[in-house]
């Protein structure tokens, strides 16, 4: 199957789309956030924000993909002043390896531009090569461990960052070749 960005609608998430994240994660990770969580995450979306170039931008970011009308991917994200931290990214099992969750991030990493966020953050389950991968392939770079970080099962999580406008700055020279 040939997915293209036509065929694609990302948007924020809204109350009623609790109910199928909430089966995304579940379907996704061994310990999943829960329908209340979600819920705090959108309430207060737009308590947050930043002044940027005069006008009022949100902070907290929460987006989910569709492919077809299905919800086949989300991502939560803070900024907090000039930093930006990645809270929860997915997408399904069924769409994984079809270059949605490249999309979903860049996506994420223009949102924290926008908020001339410089320094992102995440943390990924040391197990989860995948999504350590993607992380790579955007040039985040492991800066440590959090030893039992993850509840069920125990398990640490990698530590990493990306200096986004470092990054911005090796590309625009050329001398970036990493990709």
């Amino acid at each position: 199957m040939n997915i293209t960005e036509a065929d694609l609608c990302l948007r924020k998430i809204e109350e009623a789309d609790i109910a199928a994240i909430v089966k995304l994660e579940e379907e996704l990770f061994a310990d999943p956030w829960d329908e209340s969580v979600f819920r705090e995450e959108i309430e207060q979306r737009s308590e947050f924000y930043k002044e940027v170039g005069g006008e009022s931008k949100e902070t907290k970011h929460s987006y989910l993909l569709e492919y077809q009308g299905e919800i086949v991917g989300f991502y939560l994200g803070w900024a907090i002043f000039d930093e930006y931290t990645v809270m929860n990214i997915g997408i399904s099992k069924r769409y994984q390896g079809r270059g949605l969750g490249s999309y979903l991030f860049k996506h994420l990493l223009v949102k924290a531009a926008e908020l001339y966020c410089f320094t992102i953050y995440l943390e990924v389950r040391v197990s989860n090569i995948s999504a350590i991968k993607l992380y790579k392939k955007f040039h985040f770079e492991n800066i440590g461990i959090r030893k039992g970080y993850y509840q069920h099962p125990l398990e640490d999580a990698m530590v990493m960052s990306l200096d986004l406008l470092n990054d911005m700055i090796e590309e625009k020279e050329g001398i970036d070749e990493r990709l």
